[in-house]
């Protein structure tokens, strides 16, 4: 968090933490945005979480909160703040996977 604290500091922007696993948290964390005023250029996806099982011991609560944090919460918060990007004459979103997108390991499903 410190790190994207940082980062949004020294570019003149703000970052907000969240728990997107939760049913309301990329309403808040839009919000947030929202709230802080100044407009919206960039949205940064930067959440994300992988379970280390082998396929054999996933459990479908652990593919759903995968699911919950890395895919739906994107698409939500993205959904909820395209008018303030829309309003912006250089929006972008930007989508920050991990290494795994492009590298498979060993119980890493």
């Amino acid at each position: 968090r410190e790190a994207c604290r940082k980062f949004a500091n020294e570019h003149g922007g703000i970052a907000v933490p969240g728990d997107l696993e939760s049913a309301d948290g990329p309403a808040q964390v839009a919000r947030a945005v929202l709230d802080a005023g100044g407009g919206l250029d960039t949205l940064i996806h930067n959440a994300g979480f992988e379970a280390y099982l082998p396929l054999a011991d996933y459990d479908m609560d652990a593919f759903d909160r995968i699911l919950r944090v890395n895919l739906r919460a994107r698409v939500e918060l993205t959904h909820l703040l395209l008018p303030a990007l829309r309003r912006s004459s250089n929006a972008s979103v930007i989508n920050i996977t991990s290494i795994h997108a492009a590298a498979a390991s060993p119980n890493n499903s």
